[in-house]
């Protein structure tokens, strides 16, 4: 995207980003308090995220369509928004996907990046080697026909063999 997009953005929207860019991280990511898993706004992931230039790009993006479509212009409160980003996500799922898909891969890498996240979740964050998975014994004799079947395959051609041809 090039910079002078951004630049387009109305001056209204630069305003309210914030409260925008709060509630969608609500939105998509609210996390599960029965189950213990922190969601967006409770891991304070926009610290992560305002590192990332193609984030900023991004939700730049996304913020100007949620006032342009989602409120039609209009600015409202916090919990009129809220509802307003559930209604259009539930009735009309293909759009809503479409609006944020363009930061969903930021914002998910960063989501599940935290370490809070994980253990919520039960994902070990640490490697599983050398220690963490054996290999189990096995009986190689299952590889042997294609030991002895030999090579099957041709190996790619020197460019002065592919030359001659």
């Amino acid at each position: 995207m090039l910079r002078n997009e951004i630049q387009m953005i109305p001056k209204e929207v630069v305003g309210i980003q914030a409260p925008i860019v709060d509630g969608l991280l609500k939105a998509l990511l609210p996390g599960d308090t029965a189950n213990g898993v922190p969601g967006a706004m409770e891991i304070n992931i926009l610290n992560e995220l305002n590192k990332n230039s193609n984030w900023i790009d991004q939700v730049q993006i996304v913020v100007t369509k949620v006032v342009e479509v989602i409120l039609n212009g209009e600015f409202i409160n916090e919990q009129r928004l809220n509802q307003a980003l559930e209604e259009y996500s539930i009735s009309k799922p293909r759009k809503w996907f479409a609006m944020v898909n363009p930061i969903m891969g930021i914002l998910l890498t960063s989501y599940y990046s935290d370490e809070r996240v994980r253990q919520a979740m039960g994902i070990n964050t640490v490697a599983p080697f050398p220690n963490g998975s054996k290999i189990q014994d096995t009986d190689m004799e299952i590889l042997s026909p294609v030991y002895e079947r030999g090579r099957i395959y041709r190996f790619p051609l020197s460019s002065s063999e592919s030359n001659d041809r």
